[in-house]
């Protein structure tokens, strides 16, 4: 009895402890469910964790492609500070599908000039033809810059090293003010004033090179890849201009000549992390430099597509230099549809200094048309749109009964002879 109490006594109770838990643990199949609950779990948080991080970086790739396709677009063309524009071209030098060179303006500048000196020797030789050298000035506390009266004095020796092309302020330049001088630089003695761009389809790069120094054109994302780029060219009349590379790397094609052209379609993709983007531009440097513009400079054999008499605003020689006694320009100008229009341009000296001493126009070539004698300052140039008495000028005049009409998609500006230094011809659709 005794034994069966003290049994009884140690027998360890099964009911439940206060509070419901139970103190058999759990089992290997709620072991089980629990890891796969909590696998789901980790799994759908780290799916939306992936989702989160991969749109994260789509948006950071698409924002840092925007803002590079943006910044090589109005580095290009609108330029900085350092950087002329595109928009500024004065002359195109070299014109593929992957490479692009011209010549902006070169700037000579002087800041808090305090000589007593209103003459300056520039930095570069001035291409014979160009326009003449342009001298600002922004005196003390003014906020922009003001042209000035200049005198432009060519040098006598054409050596890129010791370079004596210089300009004269007329007026008294005030100290501590800002100068700069703005002009056209002869490429054909130092090409370091060519600003080219190209495309490295290898490295998938966009570079420039400008005054002895290449840059990558992306500098502050190199994530990003130049995919794909192409120039495109469009003459005076707005016409693409097929170009054929060739080993050289210069371009070829029958209606090619870097002169004609007025326009330039820009093209390219970038790539960052599998994210692509396209953007393209149309830059228009019909201007030749804007209000500026030099024109087209001219040589013998030198032959451009223009307007015909009903479309043409503007044709005008000037920029002549290099004149003396005897100096002749003979041009034609003709079309498949129309007679061909000549003008034969005498230059000489008078008290030493270069006159047009008269011209004779030829229509159709072989007859003389119209003749005039009159002496006049080659600095003034000559408007072939007005110098035929209205009757036998190149352009269709409004209410006169003209003469002389050049008709046809197109006509042919051709250079028979020249035996002057330089000339240029504006152009104007």
């Amino acid at each position: 009895m005794e034994n069966r109490c003290l049994s009884n006594a140690i027998k360890v109770s099964r009911r439940p402890p206060k509070g419901g838990l139970s103190l058999t643990g759990l089992t290997l199949i709620e072991l089980l469910l629990v890891v796969v609950l909590v696998g789901i779990v980790v799994g759908v948080v780290g799916l939306v964790f992936r989702q989160s991080l991969d749109t994260f970086r789509i948006g950071e790739a698409e924002v840092s492609l925007q803002r590079v396709a943006q910044s090589i677009m109005e580095e290009m063309i609108e330029g900085t500070d350092k950087v002329p524009a595109m928009r500024e071209a004065l002359e195109v030098s070299e014109a593929t599908e992957t490479s692009l060179g011209f010549i902006p303006f070169w700037m000579d500048s002087y800041s808090d000039y305090r000589e007593d000196s209103n003459e300056f020797t520039l930095s570069r030789e001035v291409k014979p033809g160009s326009s003449l050298p342009i001298g600002q000035v922004k005196i003390p506390n003014a906020r922009q810059f003001s042209s000035m009266p200049t005198i432009f004095i060519m040098g006598k020796v054409r050596n890129p090293s010791l370079p004596d092309d210089k300009v004269r302020f007329i007026n008294p330049i005030p100290k501590g003010s800002n100068v700069r001088i703005l002009f056209c630089p002869d490429a054909s003695l130092d090409d370091s004033v060519i600003m080219r761009y190209y495309w490295d389809n290898k490295l998938k790069r966009l570079f420039r090179r400008y005054n002895g120094k290449t840059e990558d054109i992306i500098r502050y994302d190199h994530k990003v890849k130049v995919t794909n780029f192409k120039f495109s060219y469009y003459d005076n009349l707005n016409r693409q201009i097929e170009a054929v590379p060739l080993a050289s790397g210069v371009v070829s094609s029958s209606s090619y000549h870097p002169n004609l052209l007025s326009a330039i379609g820009i093209e390219f993709s970038l790539e960052r992390d599998s994210i692509k983007r396209q953007l393209s531009s149309f830059v228009s440097i019909r201007t030749l430099g804007g209000n500026l513009g030099t024109g087209i400079a001219l040589s013998e054999g030198t032959e451009l597509n223009i307007p015909d008499s009903a479309h043409i605003r503007m044709l005008v020689l000037d920029n002549i230099s290099g004149i003396e006694e005897g100096g002749r320009l003979e041009i034609e100008i003709s079309s498949s549809l129309s007679s061909t229009w000549k003008i034969s341009i005498d230059f000489g000296l008078v008290n030493q200094e270069p006159y047009i001493t008269g011209f004779n126009i030829e229509y159709p070539k072989g007859t003389i048309a119209y003749s005039n004698n009159n002496k006049k300052p080659v600095k003034g140039g000559l408007n072939l749109l007005k110098s035929g008495n209205d009757y036998y000028d190149y352009d269709d005049d409004i209410n006169i009964e003209d003469i002389v009409k050049i008709e046809g998609d197109s006509a042919k500006f051709k250079v028979l002879k020249m035996n002057i230094g330089a000339a240029a011809v504006f152009v104007r659709p």
